[in-house]
This record gives structure tokens, sequence and C-alpha cells, in this order.
């Protein structure tokens, strides 16, 4: 039987994978939508979702059929599939006491059937892809499970990609920043600074050395 992970752990664990500088973006994203849509067609269901794991809230970065945008941790569905760590399927909420009462169930969306399947990142559990219906549903079998987590998969290599494109554009900009605050530096101290790249011998001049040879921005190459 799967452990499963006390609700301060896997707090820790999603807020250190979620939570940096160069976390996961939660925007909308096309590719997201296709998938929610390929998953409601895949499984017959009027509705499909991509949840994020923030603190106290799930937001839908993702969904088909469904008009909110987020909902309380402490009624999610989507929290139970985290605290489990694998694949939950719910075949009637009705009928199952950790639901039975939920605002969701007992309210619109009148939720009956729930499979989710949780999203990993780095060793922690930030989200979760899920199918969702108004019926009862007991046709949900080893293959269906295995297609939803491939989706989950699918989703969780998408929001690593777009994590690392997040990084990549955070260090360029470090990098510019970097470099300005050396020209101001420059102009202010009247000094400057160059290097030559041992491979290729080509030397590099910063504009404060021009500067003060009294020479234009790349005029040295020119000369050369």
């Amino acid at each position: 039987m799967r452990q499963l992970m006390p609700s301060s752990d896997l707090e820790v664990s999603r807020h250190a994978a979620f939570h940096q500088p160069e976390s996961l973006e939660a925007e909308p994203d096309s590719g997201f939508g296709h998938l929610v849509t390929l998953a409601a067609d895949i499984f017959e269901a009027p509705i499909a979702l991509i949840s994020l794991a923030e603190g106290d809230t799930h937001t839908f970065i993702a969904s088909v059929g469904l008009d909110m945008t987020s909902v309380p941790a402490k009624v999610s569905f989507c929290d139970h599939v985290l605290k489990h760590g694998d694949v939950m399927v719910i075949p009637d909420a009705t009928s199952d006491a950790r639901f039975m009462a939920n605002p969701f169930v007992t309210r619109t969306p009148h939720i009956r059937f729930y499979a989710g399947a949780p999203l990993r990142h780095e060793g922690a559990l930030i989200g979760t892809f899920s199918i969702i219906d108004t019926q009862p549903r007991d046709d949900f079998d080893a293959i269906k499970i295995g297609r939803l987590r491939k989706l989950a998969d699918t989703v969780a290599a998408m929001l690593a990609m777009r994590k690392g494109a997040a990084i990549r554009k955070a260090t360029i900009r470090k990098l510019q920043e970097t470099q300005r605050k050396l020209e101001l530096m420059e102009e202010v101290a009247g000094v400057g600074y160059w290097h030559i790249n041992a491979r290729s011998g080509a030397c590099f001049w910063s504009r404060g050395v021009y500067a003060i040879h009294g020479l234009k921005s790349g005029q040295l190459s020119a000369a050369a």
C-alpha cells in the first residue's frame, strides 16, 4: 500500500520545487489547452483540467468544461491526489465518505466521477491532470489509468521545458544588467577593461577603453 505523505512534508517539498526565482510559470499555454481537450475526447468526459498547487490554492492552467480558474486546496480533489502520490480514481464521489459532502459534489459542477494523476517536477508533486464526469463510472481500467499517467508526464515535461527557458532568459537578463553596471562604473570612474580570447586571439575593448584612447567604439578592429 502506498504511504501517504504528511501534509507538512508535502508542502515543503512542493515549495522547494515550485517557489524559486526560476519557478514554473502558471500562465495559460495553448499546448496545455490542446491536451485537456484531447483528454476529454479520449476518456469521453465533460471535464478535464490541469492544475498546479500554489499554497492553499489549486490553480487551473488549462481546463475544458469548467468555468472556474482555481479552487481552495481544502476542497480540492487534486489535493488528495498529491497526498496519495499516484493516480487516484473515484468511481462515485457520492458514495465516498471523503467526498460525499464536498461542495463540488453537492453543488455545481456536481462531480460524481474523478480520476487524477500527479505532476512531478524534480521529485516533488506540483499539480495534477484530472478527468471529471457528472455521472458515476466504473470503466476506468488499467489501460485508461496508464493513458492518464502518460498525459500527466507529458505536461510535467512541458512545464520543465518552460522552466528551462525561463532560467535561460533570467540568466541573459542578469548578464545584460551586469554589463550595464560595468559600463556605468566605467563612465563614473573614467576607467575601462579589455580581454583577449585565447583561442581566436581576438581583442575586446570596453567602451571605457575606447573613450580613454579617444577612439570611437569599434575603431580598434577597423584600424587592425
